[in-house]
């Protein structure tokens, strides 16, 4: 089977599921694995979205509109202030916006391409969405993306890391963020970053997370988990796992 047919048959599976409905054409499928755009449209979300062809962005896609993995944020009461940190193309920001209609998105996203998508999904939600190019870090300043992370299909897995001072990628901390802002509070902080929590959740002053509300975040590796449970010990958080993600909800 060649790459095309692979794909294809990847995309049909996902629409048989039942949390895509709207892009069945065989045409507009086989445009999309060929490597052009195409708009899918999900119940699980008030506007329609951009894939674009051969990326991971049909994989993003399938976890949170089809697996429904941030479904274990779904009970949530009085959601008004989410920081999506690793937004990649938007998808999981315009879940929770749909989830949560009275609820604004901060989206922090380094990767300029997946900027763009970003921009462009998220777009329809106008006011309620500010969108930034960069990466949460434990400090302001300038990082650069890992080499071995920026190729062709790897969109979904963009890692930072400390340079000489002449890095692209603009750094920002949830401080720097939540004073932009306005944020005295932030009710859902949700974290994908590809190993930068560490830097994030091991940094000397991690004083806002006392005004955080509920966290969603995937941690790659031990040391990421070892760094990031000990520093929300002492918080009164119910911990639990859905799919990849560590969720910790407040019991205040």
């Amino acid at each position: 089977m060649d790459i095309i047919a692979k794909r294809l048959a990847g995309y049909r599976k996902i629409i048989k599921n039942l949390g895509v409905r709207g892009w069945v054409s065989r045409s507009s499928a086989r445009r999309a694995a060929a490597g052009t755009t195409s708009r899918l449209v999900s119940k699980h979300c008030a506007t329609p979205l951009y894939v674009r062809g051969a990326t991971s962005d049909i994989r993003v896609f399938d976890q949170i509109f089809v697996d429904l993995e941030y479904r274990c944020l779904d009970q949530l009461r009085d959601v008004c202030t989410i920081i999506d940190a690793g937004a990649n193309v938007g998808y999981s920001s315009a879940y929770l916006l749909t989830r949560f209609p009275e609820a604004s998105i901060v989206a922090i996203e380094p990767d300029p391409d997946n900027c763009k998508a970003l921009a462009r999904n998220l777009a329809p939600y106008g006011s309620r969405v500010a969108l930034h190019q960069a990466a949460l870090w434990s400090e302001q300043g300038t990082l650069d993306f890992s080499a071995n992370t920026t190729g062709l299909g790897n969109e979904w897995a963009r890692k930072v890391e400390v340079t000489n001072g002449l890095g692209s990628v603009k750094a920002m901390t949830i401080d720097q963020i939540m004073a932009m802002h306005g944020l005295d509070f932030v009710d859902i902080l949700k974290v994908d970053i590809e190993g930068a929590e560490e830097k994030v959740f091991a940094a000397q002053d991690i004083g806002w997370l006392k005004k955080v509300g509920n966290i969603v975040i995937e941690l790659h590796g031990e040391k990421c988990s070892n760094i990031f449970m000990k520093a929300v010990v002492d918080r009164n958080f119910a911990i639990t796992q859905c799919e990849e993600l560590t969720v910790c909800l407040s019991q205040d």
